[in-house]
């Protein structure tokens, strides 16, 4: 969070550190350098880097600058700027000419970056340096010199020593104002280049979407800051400086950041007076930190990313949780074996109904208004059909936990959604929980553990005070064998998605890769006991068709009672103003709060959401890689992983190595359209999952690589 960063290729050349250019310009300092270039900037400028090269290459941190600019830094947050500095300054003489740099942006994403510069030197040919370069004639009523470097960039040095480097179009911008063609001073970031005084020899200043873009209004995020601004001060291979953040929100923000963040070491944020535009500003200190940091250190800078920007988004969502307003969105966590933990996976058991007769009893008698039963599969080896599953299973996480037992169908819904749905027609649980039928429930005689090597289930309930035993079951652990191993269809983890109840409210549900990309294993029934008092035994054949077990943690993402304004809700006004005021007594919003505690404690995850709406329709774009060897050794992939196959419609009949690029846009998001490059990767569960190697968005965004993400031409 702390640079200034650009999404640029690392560089093939390299800079040493040299004697100093012998030229006869006057001696000036970085601030007058920094005086006269920022000067120069044309009007469309959206944000600047202010280096002091003689310091920084003449000081104690030189060797390890030097590497930055030839990219050889671990954070490529510090190594990308200076490799920009490097790669525009290529054919000049940079450590023995230059002094102060200044690296700057349009808004004119087309014309990238350029550099303006203060040599020592104003004489072309004792500041480049390899072949000379190609003129391009002149330019403007100073009838500037300009040439075309090896990079394909315009070039131009003014007398007094100033450089300009970029698109010929932005070059010929900085002459106009050169010959007061154009208004000095006149960019919307220039009220706060007072900034670039501070004394730092890394500097920076950048206008964020807000600043540009009205329609962005300050909430209890970061999202409206209109202008970010930073230092940094390098002694010997470390850091350390502070970021700024220039928001109409700031003492709001850093007075709900500072109670958040209470239990961190870090330095708690402050709110300073502000520059312009009435903005005060959230500081974030950085601490002395390495130059190239490890592994761990880079995770914890981007830690504090993680904290100013999603967590605090999750937290303004969390603050506005109601029905109707922002729907919660809560973990839901079933565990398993792999958790280590000691609980058995989910397990299904599953009954066909004993004939026609059953079915329209059923129908009939115990489901909602409206809805019929769907014909469904399954698992691949098995016919759509009509039939109803117990799932027993150990949950964990703010909405449920402990042992539960749910009697599943499938059905189709009275809102013309044809595909199967999941509807609970049951459920009984170990600990206190609550649900659209009965409400909040007492917690009921269940449990589900490993006895030796046995998975024994225990499902009872209490009524009028007497407890009753309503199913047992006793199975071996399963052991996955090739004949043994089951797969889910799409259909069945799609089904997932809408959880109704008994009166047709539903739960909205997310994320069932968990559910669909992960076998289970087939339980032997010539093993398993079974007693079943159940209320629903009287539809179903006397013995399960089979049990299927999970392996894995399943982990889903649930927002409770979606739907209470529907109309097909089969409920009285009175009850359906009961489960009004129970979602709005803040219980949801509280575990929302928590779930956003726990994020700034590295212990959970902060929950918010993002719609892609498909007004414009999001694009895939699939290559094939043909040399999948040689990208894996492009792209240095972490530890542990490897480009997989995969394939993206059911009737492929083989996988491939594939990269896709992605064109989207989350509704309302700050950065506009994003395009993102993906690969396919196995970390070694033999899973696919996406990769993202490059990002680039229509406006600047914070992404977890370069943490500031500038933007590029995305539309």
């Amino acid at each position: 969070i702390y640079l200034f960063s650009l999404l640029l290729m690392i560089c093939n050349f390299f800079v040493s550190i040299p004697a100093q250019a012998n030229c006869e310009l006057p001696e000036t300092t970085h601030a007058e350098n920094v005086n006269e270039l920022t000067g120069l900037l044309p009007r469309d400028t959206r944000g600047v880097l202010a280096v002091d090269i003689n310091d920084l290459l003449y000081g104690s941190s030189a060797t390890t600058v030097t590497g930055l600019l030839n990219g050889q830094g671990s954070d490529a947050a510090l190594n990308e700027p200076f490799s920009a500095i490097n790669e525009l300054a290529e054919n000049v003489d940079l450590a023995g000419a230059m002094k102060t740099a200044l690296l700057a942006q349009t808004t004119e994403a087309s014309e990238s970056l350029f550099l303006l510069a203060k040599l020592r030197c104003d004489t072309i040919s004792e500041v480049i340096k390899g072949p000379d370069l190609t003129s391009q004639g002149t330019y403007g009523t100073g009838a500037h010199a300009m040439y075309l470097d090896l990079n394909g960039n315009s070039l131009s040095l003014l007398q007094g020593g100033v450089l300009i480097v970029g698109k010929r179009t932005v070059v010929q911008s900085v002459l106009d104002v050169v010959d007061t063609v154009s208004p000095s001073h006149a960019s919307i970031i220039d009220p706060f280049l007072s900034v670039l005084h501070s004394g730092s020899s890394f500097i920076f200043v950048y206008g964020l979407p807000a600043l540009f873009n009205t329609s962005i209004s300050a909430d209890r995020s970061l999202r409206g800051a209109e202008l970010v601004s930073g230092s940094l001060d390098f002694s010997g291979t470390t850091i350390s400086g502070s970021v700024s953040f220039h928001t109409s929100n700031a003492s709001i923000f850093v007075d709900n950041y500072n109670k958040l963040d209470s239990a961190s070491d870090e330095a708690p944020l402050f709110v300073n007076a502000p520059i312009a535009n009435d903005l005060s500003q959230v500081v974030v200190t950085i601490s002395s930190t390495p130059i190239n940091k490890s592994a761990n250190q880079l995770i914890a800078s981007r830690n504090i990313l993680k904290k100013l920007f999603p967590n605090m988004q999750a937290f303004d969502y969390a603050e506005d949780v109601s029905d109707p307003g922002n729907k919660p969105w809560l973990d839901l966590i079933i565990s398993s074996e792999e958790d280590g933990e000691g609980s058995p996976g989910s397990v299904f058991i599953r009954w066909e109904f004993k004939d026609q007769a059953a079915i329209d009893a059923f129908e009939e008698n115990e489901l909602p208004a409206g809805f019929r039963l769907a014909p469904t599969q399954f698992l691949e080896s098995d016919k759509p059909g009509y039939f109803l599953v117990l799932n027993i299973y150990n949950g964990a996480g703010p909405i449920v936990s402990g042992a539960r037992a749910e009697w599943d169908i499938f059905v189709k819904p009275p809102d013309g959604d044809n595909r199967p749905r999941y509807l609970a027609i049951d459920v009984l649980a170990e600990a206190v929980s609550a649900n659209s039928v009965n409400g909040l429930t007492p917690p009921e005689p269940l449990s589900y553990e490993f006895q030796g090597n046995d998975v024994v289930a225990s499902v009872g309930k209490i009524e009028d005070g007497v407890e009753t035993t309503i199913f047992t079951s006793s199975f071996p652990r399963p052991n996955p064998t090739p004949d043994t191993i089951a797969r889910y269809t799409r259909e069945m983890a799609a089904g997932n998605d809408y959880i109704y109840w008994g009166n047709g409210v539903l739960d909205r549900g997310l994320y069932n890769a968990t559910t669909f990309n992960y076998d289970a294993v087939f339980v032997d029934l010539n093993q398993t006991e079974i007693t079943d008092y159940s209320h629903w035994k009287q539809y179903l054949n006397d013995q399960p068709t089979y049990a299927v077990y999970y392996l894995n943690t399943l982990e889903y993402v649930l927002s409770p009672w979606w739907n209470l304004d529907s109309s097909y809700l089969d409920i009285t006004p009175e009850w359906l103003s009961e489960l009004y005021d129970f979602k709005n007594n803040g219980n949801y919003l509280t575990l929302m709060r928590d779930a956003v505690r726990s994020s700034f404690r590295g212990t959970g995850d902060a929950l918010t959401k993002f719609d892609i709406t498909n007004t414009t329709p999001a694009t895939y774009y699939n290559f094939k890689i043909t040399d999948p060897d040689a990208m894996s050794a492009a792209l240095k992939l972490p530890a542990g992983y490897s480009l997989a196959p995969t394939h993206f419609f059911e009737n492929d009949t083989a996988k491939d190595y594939y990269l896709t690029l992605s064109i989207y846009e989350i509704e309302g998001a700050v950065e506009g359209t994003r395009a993102e490059w993906i690969v396919y990767v196995d970390n070694g569960n033999g899973r696919e999952k996406f990769m993202i190697i490059d990002l680039q968005t229509e406006d600047a965004g914070v992404d977890p690589v370069s943490l500031i993400n500038l933007p590029s031409r995305v539309n």
